[in-house]
């Protein structure tokens, strides 16, 4: 894989020194119908390459919009599961005066930066380590 992405690389740099060296200066006409556009065939490869551009940016932004949303939606579905189950334990323990305390699992969001962090137990005052863990630098 590499290989094949250093080859590609050295492949558009020469069209691009092709385009930009070797190219005439001959007019390129195109007829856009209201209107017509003159351009040189370096104004075209930059036409092209700014489109690339744009394309390669909307897929980006579109892929990364996805993954979010699927995290989002894994997160509801641990988060309704974690709550199914805390509503069968959690009326047995009622009814015993016991109370867990909640897991890890249940301390997180995925809504602060990095997905980890744990939300602070009552009595616990907040940004206070984990035992064990020393505090971010």
């Amino acid at each position: 894989m590499l290989a094949l992405g250093l080859i590609l690389i050295i492949v558009a740099a020469l069209v691009v020194l092709t385009v930009l060296f070797g190219a005439n200066n001959a007019s390129i006409t195109f007829d856009l119908t209201l209107f017509d556009v003159q351009t040189t065939p370096l104004g075209v490869f930059l036409m092209g390459a700014a489109t690339l551009l744009v394309l390669v940016t909307g897929l980006a932004l579109v892929q990364r919009g996805t993954r979010s949303q699927l995290q989002l939606r894994r997160d509801r579905k641990e988060l309704a599961r974690l709550h199914a189950r805390e509503g069968r334990t959690g009326d047995a323990g009622g009814a015993t005066g016991t109370t867990s305390s909640p897991t890890t699992a249940e301390r997180t969001t995925a809504t602060e930066p990095g997905g980890e962090h744990r939300r602070p137990l009552p009595g616990e005052e907040p940004g206070a380590p984990e035992e064990g863990r020393r505090p971010p630098v």
